[in-house]
């Protein structure tokens, strides 16, 4: 390779670093180097490999070394600016992605700088630059992505649509492109089976990516396909212990499908996380019971109790887990009870402790008068068309 032209160097050089071949790459642009210790194009290069493989000191290294001889290089001013936005130096990359402006219209920078603004929620502004972005190039899919995102804070859903849009048929081979679609089209578009299909494709070219499975779950979970939603769930769960924001309806498909150790661990950290949701200490002292430890229930029963006011809805159902004997005093309350979702959920778990003690008949009764509800958003009213179908004609 030494005895490569310049221009076959720089060609080679540039193909290897396309497709990621570092090594091979970096060693083209070395002997670029050794004939050259100040080629602009070697130095970027260079660069750019060592910001791929985060050795940031080295690129910082090559880009002094560029700017010494060559001030105002718009390409290195705004890698410059890349790697101290990523090291959370903003003022100074603002500094460099500004100063890479001056000396020439730069997409990087205009990215950069566009970044700095929506870190600091200054929509329009960033909309200002990723607008300069894509008439500079108007191939460059992570400028319309990163302006769709911008649109939605604006709420110029049409706009974003044909943004995301753009940006997937310019890199379809980008799978976080179909899961910023994914994530429009279900929480803002209210397309769940559009959405359904982006993280699908998300998941075909990357099975592993965490957000498509966490986003399929919950699209799965509000369609009620609660086989394939706990499937998903449980895929979270194992491959992110720690994310508290699936401990919640994991805590009610764990209830639903009986999986008693699963709900009593997932409702107690629940709980922890959202004290004000009776919901969960209920079913992790209906779960140990279910699961033959009674004594574990009594505790979660009493300390849920004294955070709600005596002769409340709530307070008497924890009264009659602790006592079922009370049940005409819940009766009389629900009866009375003016919040109509309060008195559905906790009809729902009445039927459960009905179900624990074998009373089959009263719990179909409670079942019912769940299930023949038709409103949205209230996961008892599936859970007890479940638990009445488990029991049976």
């Amino acid at each position: 390779m030494d005895s490569l032209s310049r221009s076959d160097l720089v060609q080679y050089g540039g193909l290897e670093l396309a497709v990621q071949h570092f090594n091979s790459a970096a060693g083209a642009f070395h002997i670029l180097l050794g004939r050259d210790p100040y080629d602009v194009n070697a130095l970027y290069s260079l660069a750019l490999i060592s910001t791929a493989e985060g050795n940031m000191p080295q690129s910082e290294t090559y880009l002094t070394t560029l700017l010494r001889h060559d001030p105002k290089n718009s390409s290195a001013l705004a890698l410059k600016g890349q790697i101290a936005l990523a090291q959370g130096k903003t003022a100074q990359a603002e500094t460099d992605f500004q100063s890479a402006l001056t000396s020439k219209e730069n997409g990087e920078a205009l990215l950069g700088l566009a970044q700095i603004r929506i870190s600091a929620k200054k929509w329009k502004e960033a909309e200002g630059f990723l607008n300069r972005a894509v008439k500079l190039n108007p191939q460059d899919d992570e400028a319309y992505a990163s302006r769709s995102r911008v649109d939605q804070k604006l709420n110029n859903w049409e706009s974003a649509q044909e943004d995301i849009n753009q940006a997937i048929s310019l890199a379809p081979q980008d799978p976080w492109h179909y899961l910023d679609r994914a994530r429009m089209e279900w929480l803002h578009l209210y397309k769940p089976d559009d959405a359904l299909a982006d993280t699908a494709e998300v998941l075909k070219q990357d099975p592993q990516n965490f957000y498509a499975h966490w986003y399929r779950a919950q699209i799965l979970d509000s369609k009620n396909e609660t086989d394939a939603a706990w499937t998903a769930y449980r895929w979270v769960l194992k491959n992110k212990p720690k994310f508290l924001y699936a401990y919640p309806p994991s805590t009610m498909l764990a209830f639903e499908y009986k999986d008693w150790a699963t709900a009593a661990d997932l409702a107690q950290k629940s709980w922890l996380q959202y004290p004000g949701e009776y919901a969960f200490p209920i079913i992790a002292a209906l779960s140990y019971r279910f699961e033959g430890q009674p004594s574990k229930a009594i505790p979660i029963i009493n300390n849920a109790a004294i955070r709600y006011p005596m002769g409340s809805a709530i307070n008497e159902i924890f009264r009659f887990l602790d006592s079922p004997s009370e049940a005409f005093a819940l009766n009389d309350i629900l009866s009375k009870e003016k919040n109509k979702d309060t008195k559905i959920r906790l009809r729902f778990y009445q039927g459960c402790e009905y179900v624990y003690l074998k009373d089959i008949n009263s719990a179909r009764a409670a079942f019912q008068s769940v299930a023949d509800n038709q409103a949205h958003n209230i996961p008892e009213i599936r859970m007890a068309r479940q638990w009445l179908k488990d029991l049976g004609p």
